[in-house]
């Protein structure tokens, strides 16, 4: 992947999308720090999912999403979305994730 998401736009989407799954607090804030030590040039995207279970895998573009931007692993094939409105709804969730 030649161009890694901004992290400002895409870490309360991928916070969130940890926070749908269950992850803990803990795992969580390890992948916050994780991601914003994650230099900005690197070639690969980490995916949250396969990071909070120790493991890797990077996200890449979703093909044939039409209608979404989203992001797909390379590993476990979890897809996450990074459109608009899916930033609401992680915004809006910001809360849970500061306790």
């Amino acid at each position: 992947m030649a161009d890694k998401p901004e992290i400002p736009n895409y870490l309360p989407i991928f916070i969130n999308a940890l926070n749908e799954h269950g992850a803990s607090a803990e795992r969580i804030d390890t992948f916050r720090q994780y991601w914003e030590a994650h230099p900005s040039d690197a070639p690969n995207v980490p995916c949250p999912h396969r990071y909070v279970a120790g493991k890797a895998g990077s996200l890449i573009p979703a093909s044939g999403n039409d209608d979404k931007e989203s992001f797909r692993c390379d590993q476990c094939g979890a897809e996450i979305v990074v459109n608009d409105a899916a930033m609401r709804h992680a915004l809006e969730g910001k809360d849970r994730t500061n306790d």
